[in-house]
């Protein structure tokens, strides 16, 4: 599974909206958005963080087994 798939399955598993999660991170639904359907093609450290954060998981948990096309 690829970051962004894996990003937006952890956060429909906690029922968390885009929206929300935008909120949440200070950032924007469409930023959220961009992400998850990889029309961004790199996250920034600072997003990544935020987001795992706000999932309640580590950044550890985030990138474990998840495949990365480079």
């Amino acid at each position: 599974m690829f970051l962004h798939e894996k990003i937006k399955k952890i956060r429909e598993d906690k029922g968390i909206s885009r929206k929300e999660l935008g909120r949440l991170t200070k950032s924007s639904s469409a930023h959220i958005r961009h992400i998850e359907e990889k029309q961004r093609q790199q996250i920034s450290l600072k997003s990544f963080c935020e987001i795992a954060k706000v999932l309640g998981v580590t950044r550890e948990e985030l990138i474990k087994d998840t495949e990365f096309d480079i």
